[in-house]
């Protein structure tokens, strides 16, 4: 079960990398996003099943982190680099598209759509957020009921203690269980 409920979050990471990808097809002279901008990377925690994710991909990579660095921003940021992109969770992987939550569309990073109106913006170009937020937490309770730590879908992450190699006991035992890609 583990294993499937894993899969299936790749699948909605593959679909937010997908629907980023044509957004800066469409609307890429509107947007700043480019490797070496680490302007949004302030996220400091995630919920179980990202945590996994990053952990595993770390574990599997020699990746865990010997001390934090001191910029303040999201503990992976090196010299303006992710080192867990791979694994990065599903905010990283749709921030800067314009959003579209309650009929309304906005922009979730300042310096992108800077020249246009969000409203501009094809709606099929704007992501649901609400529905990619209801996946993720209908992934991530399963995931912590299936490794018997429902209690554990209420709480959030620190990155840090991540980076460090320091998560949740739970995170050890299924590791070895669950082997599916990236």
């Amino acid at each position: 079960m583990i294993t499937q409920i894993l899969t299936n979050y790749r699948t909605l990471t593959t679909y937010c990398d997908g629907f980023f990808a044509s957004v800066m097809q469409r609307y890429g002279a509107h947007m700043q996003c480019r490797s070496g901008c680490d302007v949004c990377c302030e996220l400091r925690t995630v919920c179980a099943v990202e945590g996994f994710a990053l952990y595993r991909h770390l574990a599997e990579t020699n990746g865990f982190l010997e001390a934090l660095p001191a910029h303040g921003k999201c503990p992976f940021i090196l010299d303006s680099a992710c080192r867990a992109y791979a694994a990065r969770p599903v905010i990283c992987r749709t921030h800067g598209v314009v959003i579209a939550l309650n009929g309304t569309q906005s922009v979730t990073c300042s310096m992108n759509f800077a020249d246009m109106h969000p409203s501009d913006v094809e709606p099929t170009l704007a992501l649901d957020s609400e529905r990619i937020t209801m996946n993720l937490a209908r992934l991530n309770k399963a995931f912590c009921m299936a490794v018997g730590e429902p209690g554990l879908a209420d709480r959030r992450l620190g990155l840090a203690d991540i980076a460090l190699g320091k998560a949740p006991d739970v995170f050890e035992c299924v590791s070895s269980e669950s082997r599916t890609p990236g």
